[in-house]
């Protein structure tokens, strides 16, 4: 994610008492730093997820609660008895996008592997739609009236959403959300006007 998203302009001002949330905490891109200090700037806490126990906890930050778990049974066990306050900012960013299926390379493969035999998950990109479709659909009665929600790893093609978000993008869509920015093969930034 990095600072390719223009938050400051988006995130003016949060509803009081909300928090950020990141499923997916990160793989060294900075994600988890910037939006904790992002967090801290307007006064609340990140909660971050992740289903790998080494990421889930990988540094000290004041705003920073660290969650472990698989996102869609998080956003749905966890999130509303645990926390239960609003989001007014959400990334979704776990279960990596092959963006080579046909000619997979060698360290896709073995991550595709590790996550069969460590998690039991099946890494593809059609569950990678899925499992983000189920975090917005759980988390959409959390988001705040203002809410931000940034995906990772979207874009159009043909005219169709693709990507991990590919099926979040027009679901939000529904519920008042318009797409605030667009990067190219990187993601989209989506806020209720």
């Amino acid at each position: 994610m990095g600072t390719t998203f223009n938050l400051a302009k988006n995130l003016q001002q949060i509803e009081p008492d909300s928090i950020f949330v990141e499923i997916g905490s990160d793989r060294g891109e900075g994600s988890t730093k910037f939006l904790a200090d992002l967090a801290q700037k307007f006064g609340t806490v990140l909660h971050t997820v992740d289903l790998d126990k080494q990421k889930a906890n990988a540094f000290d930050h004041p705003s920073i609660v660290w969650h472990t778990g698989k996102g869609s049974r998080w956003t749905k066990a966890k999130y509303p008895p645990d926390i239960g306050k609003k989001i007014s900012l959400l990334y979704l960013d776990n279960f990596d996008w092959n963006y080579w299926p046909t000619e997979t390379p060698d360290w896709v493969y073995r991550q595709i592997e590790e996550y069969k035999e460590k998690f039991d998950i099946e890494m593809n990109n059609e569950n990678s739609k899925q499992e983000h479709l189920a975090q917005a659909m759980n988390l959409l009665p959390w988001l705040s009236d203002s809410a931000t929600v940034l995906c990772d790893d979207t874009f159009r093609i043909d005219g169709k959403w693709d990507g991990k978000c590919g099926l979040v993008v027009p679901y939000l869509q529904q519920f008042g959300f318009s797409i605030t920015t667009t990067i190219r093969y990187t993601g989209v930034m989506l806020s209720r006007v």
